[in-house]
């Protein structure tokens, strides 16, 4: 029964850390989304979109390396 109890609260942590990583994604999905449509709103030389798109890259990055944190086990 312990162990079960034990296993459940190992699980508990593993998905309130999810959660959190998950939340981080989301608010750069947002930072995403609102560049996005600044840059619909008006015209925009060449260099300020390149670095709207320098900035998107860097979120996006930040996305993948957010999305492929592993859980860390607790050892029993």
């Amino acid at each position: 029964m312990e162990d079960q109890e034990a296993l459940l609260k190992e699980k508990l942590i593993e998905i309130k850390l999810r959660i959190m990583i998950l939340d981080l994604i989301e608010a750069r999905l947002k930072e995403i989304k609102a560049l996005a449509i600044q840059v619909a709103d008006r015209e925009y030389s060449r260099e300020e979109i390149a670095d709207f798109q320098l900035q998107v890259n860097n979120l996006v990055e930040e996305i993948n390396s957010l999305d492929r944190v592993e859980m860390p086990r607790v050892l029993h």
